[in-house]
């Protein structure tokens, strides 16, 4: 695929026409499909990636550096903001129309389900409400005796529930200080009467509030009309006292119980198949009626087969909208709406189609735009030679690296772009060329030590993925073919190639890491080198170079000649005579000579480094 189509296919690929070659360009759209919801992060990202220009830097003032005011910031943001993340089936229509239907069935009981075990957390709720001063004045005796009493002795004494009661103990014993009314609560004379009355008006109140509020959000239609998007709410006094007893997040991403009010007994994580807090509570017809909804949820779960498989797309929205410059990137700071647009310096066009995406990729791939074949050709050319011409291969401003070669860079660029984009005919410029084609061997007087003049070859080591295909491939181990789902790495049967591996965001993999993978939460524009002792230890130690190490001892029993044998697999020449000579020396002293000669050949830089 030619590299202008490639920017594209990542950057509008639903919005391309297709063809015989290209079916379906939208999978490109996998890379914003998978990034954060973060429109900084993708604006960032985007003219790093593709411009080595670093245009985040102007999203609370003009750039210090680079010709990028704040308004191509927002410009480009607003581009983004009117995306929203979806889908791209890659099953027929029929089978995914018959998930979502099941889907949908499953997903209504759920909310049944939730809605049910809500409402009797609510109701309960308040029936303990009208209890309080039965639970206030067992918890005030708890607290106050001189000796000791246990919450189930008094729970048992006063026939009340234990597990309410250590609630209401451990909440006064905190002392509630935001609550002004249960100041002086400790008190023969505080009145528990009024303040059970206390609450059960302010939970009438806050239901006629959250009522309120729904409406207003219902009946907000146009954004000028300010007052129906002015939410209520209850009193400060009021709602301290509501979110200490009554408080749920029932409702939202995660549930804690730890931080619900002390009156509500939510259920818990596994409310939809597994008892959780409430259910002790409900008996008789509701419990029964619980019972039969799980029943019916468990029947429909095994009823709805394993999703159709499916790409991580952006869609654009049904209305899109410009940006507001954010003064001082200060969200509640806003200054003029800019119209969507690419970055002013090379195009000052205004986006007008849908999001902006398709004029957004095309701009990228522009005649007049000098940066994308250079940017692209110099991360090529870092590639091969370990370092771009600009070493700062994301940021080609003026606080990047300038080029060693410009006119190189040029020249490779304009080529490439008469080449049709082709990044095969790239590679082959490049690897064809007596430049890199030099030997690594160092000169200690050069002038040059640090080869910005490219008048040697640079030693490079094995990236992580590398270094585990190369440990694999040496013992005839490696599996070429695609792996159909994410392989578990750290198992010792997976033999696929690590571009199939398994990343996780919250744990990489320990050998990944060990070599320098880079963090997968963040975009970095090239990988940091190290040498460190626990990667010597690595050879020394790991169960997996042992048995590569092992499986190339035992296929060398076969050769004529296992030292030659052996130098061949994993280093792809034959060995001199001084090394044939270590060699056989080495071999007949070890203890397991070979599998022992195999991990030497394995832990060697003649092997770790590319020459």
């Amino acid at each position: 695929m030619p590299y202008d189509l490639f920017v594209k296919a990542q950057i509008a690929g639903d919005l391309l026409p297709k063809s015989d070659k290209h079916p379906d360009l939208a999978v490109g759209l996998g890379f914003y499909g998978l990034s954060p919801e973060l429109v900084d992060d993708r604006v960032d990202v985007t003219t790093r990636g593709f411009l080595a220009l670093t245009g985040a830097c102007a999203q609370c003032h003009n750039h210090k550096f680079d010709p990028i005011p704040t308004s191509d910031y927002y410009a480009l943001q607003g581009v983004f903001s009117s995306t929203k993340r979806g889908e791209l089936p890659l099953a027929p229509p029929m089978e995914v129309a018959e998930y979502k239907r099941k889907e949908a069935k499953v997903k209504e009981l759920e909310t049944r389900t939730q809605d049910f075990l809500h409402a009797q957390a609510t109701s309960f709720a308040e029936i303990l409400t009208i209890q309080s001063p039965q639970y206030i004045a067992a918890a005030r005796r708890v607290l106050a005796a001189s000796n000791p009493i246990t919450v189930d002795a008094a729970a048992t004494a006063d026939h009340l529930d234990p597990t309410v009661l250590g609630n209401w103990v451990r909440y006064l014993k905190t002392g509630p200080e935001d609550n002004q009314y249960l100041k002086g609560w400790q008190r023969p004379d505080f009145n528990l009467n009024e303040f059970r009355d206390t609450c059960l008006r302010i939970l009438a109140e806050r239901a006629r509030v959250d009522q309120d509020n729904l409406f207003r959000k219902s009946s907000a239609k146009d954004k000028s009309n300010v007052d129906s998007y002015v939410t209520v709410s209850l009193k400060t006094e009021d709602f301290f006292l509501w979110r200490d007893l009554y408080f749920s997040d029932f409702y939202g991403k995660e549930f804690k119980q730890e931080e619900d009010g002390i009156l509500y007994f939510g259920p818990n994580r596994g409310f939809l198949t597994s008892d959780g807090t409430i259910e002790k509570f409900l008996s008789g017809h509701w419990a029964e009626h619980l019972k039969t909804l799980r029943a019916e949820l468990k029947e429909r779960k095994a009823a709805l087969p394993e999703q159709y498989a499916y790409a991580h797309v952006i869609q654009d929205l049904p209305n899109p909208k410009n940006q507001r410059i954010q003064i001082n990137g200060q969200a509640d700071n806003l200054g003029p709406e800019v119209p969507r647009g690419f970055l002013s310096i090379l195009s000052e066009k205004p986006f007008k189609n849908g999001s902006g995406r398709l004029e957004l990729a095309e701009a990228m791939v522009a005649p007049e735009n000098p940066l994308t074949p250079r940017v692209i050709v110099n991360r090529v050319w870092a590639h091969h030679f370990g370092e771009g011409l600009v070493r700062t291969v994301s940021n080609f401003g003026r606080m990047g690296e300038k080029p060693s070669h410009p006119e190189l860079l040029d020249s490779l660029a304009s080529s490439f772009v008469a080449d049709g984009w082709s990044l095969k005919k790239l590679h082959r410029e490049i690897m064809l060329s007596a430049t890199y084609q030099r030997s690594a061997e160092n000169d200690a007087n050069s002038i040059d030590p640090s080869n910005r003049l490219l008048w040697r070859a640079n030693r490079q080591r094995l990236d992580a993925e590398s270094l585990r295909d190369a440990l694999l491939a040496a013992s005839n181990e490696l599996d070429f073919k695609p792996a159909a789902q994410p392989a578990d790495l750290s198992a010792s049967e997976t033999r696929s190639r690590t571009v199939y591996g398994l990343v996780s965001r919250r744990k990489l993999d320990g050998t990944l890491a060990l070599f320098d993978f880079p963090n997968p939460n963040a975009t970095g524009e090239q990988r940091t080198v190290t040498a460190t002792a626990l990667q010597q230890l690595f050879f020394l130690n790991s169960d997996f170079v042992d048995a590569r190490a092992r499986r190339l001892a035992s296929d060398s029993t076969l050769a004529n000649d296992r030292v030659d044998f052996l130098y061949r697999a994993v280093l792809g020449r034959a060995p001199d005579a001084k090394e044939r000579s270590l060699s056989l020396e080495f071999t007949q002293s070890a203890k397991d000579p070979w599998t022992q000669f195999a991990k030497a050949l394995l832990s060697s830089n003649d092997f770790l480094f590319v020459n």
